[in-house]
This record gives structure tokens, sequence and C-alpha cells, in this order.
């Protein structure tokens, strides 16, 4: 049997999706320079894909960076506390992930796993 492929449009499907956190990094944009935020859905149908989102680079309690840096920590951030971020690399988040402007996808959403 030869090789079957289906094709998609190369976007996750909006919905809640149990994902895990692989790393963040600098990067810029025509926006000015940010973080990438980048994770593994690790369920479902869409498992095995990765998305990544990006932020403004200087998290505060209002903002989208902050509220994805309060979601991968599992608490509210507390302004003048610096956080050591890779200790949260590899494990599993709740990401939200909407329809993007442009017919992509975005996360909108980090959150910690509900506990049983």
């Amino acid at each position: 049997m030869g090789i079957i492929l289906t094709p998609t449009n190369g976007s996750v499907q909006p919905g809640s999706y149990v994902a895990t956190f692989d790393s963040i990094e600098n990067s810029s944009s025509e926006y000015g320079p940010g973080l990438k935020w980048q994770f593994t859905i690790v369920s479902g149908q869409a498992s095995g894909s990765r998305i990544t989102a990006f932020s403004g680079n200087n998290p505060t309690p209002q903002n989208k960076a902050g509220r994805f840096l309060s979601g991968v920590v599992g608490k509210p951030i507390t302004v003048g506390v610096a956080v050591d971020i890779e200790p949260f690399y590899g494990q599993k988040r709740l990401i939200v992930v909407e329809s993007g402007e442009k017919g992509g996808a975005r996360i909108t959403s980090i959150s910690t796993l509900p506990t049983a």
C-alpha cells in the first residue's frame, strides 16, 4: 500500500487541547521584540501538532505575556519577582486555540491541567 496523505489547512482547529510546553525564546517581528511560546499537542485528533504563540517580551499582570506566564507557572505573576521558566519545559498545560484573523490558529489561553 502506498503513502496516503490527507491535505489540511495546516492549522490546529479551534478547541481546548492538552499540550506540552516546549520552549520560549526571544523573537522579533514587525511589531518589535517579543517572545515565541511553543507547544506540542499531545492528545486528540491534533496530537503531535506544534503550535506557536507570540507575545510582547515584558510580562505584566494585564497583558498577553503576563497571562501566558501565569498559565505556564500555574499561579499569578508578581510584579518585580523573576521567574525561571526552564523548569516548566516538558510540562503539560491546557491551551485554548481560536481561529486567527488571517485564517490560522492562535493560542488565547494557557492554564495548568485540572486536578482530580
